[in-house]
Formats: C-alpha cells, sequence, structure tokens
C-alpha cells in the first residue's frame, strides 16, 4: 500500500468513494438514500482545494487502485495559540477495509500534525456511525 498526496488526477475516484460512504451512511442511519449524493459542482470544487496551503488530501493506492482517501484541514485554535488539524473526510473502499489503510491514512495526518508542531486533531462523525469506534482506538493525542 502507498500513501501519497492526491492530485487533480484523482478527483472522480475520490467523489466515487465519497458517494459510497454517502450511501452506506444512510443505509446505517436508517435514512432514505437520496437520489443526488453529490452537488453537481462537487469535482470543481475538490480541484480546487488541491492548491490550498492549509488542506492536506492524501490517498491511498493498491495495486495502482485508490483504495482510500484522507482529507484535513487546518483550524486556527485561539485558545491555545496554535493550529488544529480536522479531519473533514476519511473513507475506505468498502471492498479494501479491515486491512489497515484506514490507519496509515491517519497516520500520515499524524505526521503532519507533528511536523507543524499541531497538538489537536478533530474528527467530527455522526453519533450512530460504526466509524466511531475506529477513530476512539487511534487518535493518540501529542
Amino acid at each position: 500500500m502507498i500513501i501519497q498526496k492526491a492530485n487533480s488526477g484523482d478527483s472522480h475516484r475520490i467523489l466515487e468513494l465519497v458517494v459510497q460512504l454517502r450511501k452506506s451512511a444512510c443505509l446505517e442511519m436508517g435514512e432514505q438514500v437520496p437520489s443526488q449524493l453529490l452537488n453537481i459542482e462537487s469535482e470543481t470544487y475538490l480541484k480546487s482545494l488541491f492548491n490550498r496551503l492549509e488542506t492536506y488530501l492524501f490517498i491511498a493506492k493498491e495495486h495502482n487502485e485508490i483504495v482510500g482517501f484522507c482529507m484535513a484541514v487546518e483550524t486556527p485554535k485561539i485558545t491555545e495559540a496554535k493550529n488544529r488539524l480536522d479531519i473533514l473526510e476519511l473513507v475506505v473502499d468498502e471492498k479494501h477495509r479491515g486491512k489497515g489503510i484506514g490507519v496509515a491514512l491517519l497516520t500520515q495526518i499524524e505526521l503532519i500534525a507533528k511536523e507543524k508542531g499541531i497538538l489537536y486533531i478533530k474528527v467530527a462523525t455522526g453519533t450512530k456511525m460504526k466509524s466511531n469506534e475506529f477513530y476512539k482506538k487511534r487518535i493518540r493525542l501529542f
């Protein structure tokens, strides 16, 4: 498995993974799956994020296929006079879960935090999401 910075050429596959996650999240929470899971401008918006200095997008590849991605944003935290990293998206293809891909993506975000002297990483998930246990086991304080 390879973890690397994402680029605009990865946009289509990243959006496929986002759609997969949104479908499974709706089903997990007992909600109806909307007919349109992405905004029509989602790909254009995603491509604009690749050039933002405070946005970190990483992909996980196995056999040259993108099997997961993570996006984190550096956010000011005035009370600590330091920034924090907010993990906004972390998706692993359903067929590739349980292989350590999510852990590898989180480790990359932790490395960025350490390099930048960031003390906090924040993750927000739904209250009933299976992913809560994943994050509880893996997010460490520095």
